[in-house]
């Protein structure tokens, strides 16, 4: 049991180019990885079956970028530049944070909202991050 975040740009441009872009957006110790087809990511891309799914880590889970492990908050920062880097790119991304209790690729996932943030209006602010939260990144 344990958090994940999943991350996923909101346009399509070229799906190799893509996959390595949204790589590159997030510095070490950030950590990214496909998301195959599951409920997950179909809650995180919502609709749109074109788009693929990201989960960014830290280690084995997801605790530590948005500051709820021991690291406190000291992956948060590479975590909402790497957000700003996407959304930049795509034109928006879409961010979903989930306390799985059972395996990422199967349980299912009741979103309590969508939120659409415009990070050009957010300057240096902090982004807190509600689990089970679709929020939706403008540039």
């Amino acid at each position: 049991m344990t958090y994940f975040v999943g991350v996923a740009p909101l346009g399509i441009r070229s799906p190799v180019r893509d996959e390595e872009a949204i790589r590159l957006a997030f510095t070490s110790p950030l950590r990214v990885s496909s998301l195959p087809e599951s409920p997950f990511s179909s809650a995180l891309c919502g609709q749109r079956s074109d788009r693929s799914g990201h989960v960014v880590t830290v280690g084995s889970s997801s605790r530590d970028v948005v500051g709820l492990g021991r690291e406190g908050d000291s992956c948060l920062g590479a975590f909402i530049q790497g957000v700003r880097t996407v959304a930049d790119a795509f034109g928006g991304c879409t961010v979903l944070l989930h306390w799985f209790r059972s395996e990422i690729l199967a349980e299912e996932i009741a979103l309590r909202s969508n939120q659409t943030v415009v990070l050009s209006q957010l300057g240096t602010s902090p982004i807190e991050i509600e689990e089970d939260v679709r929020y939706t990144f403008l540039a």
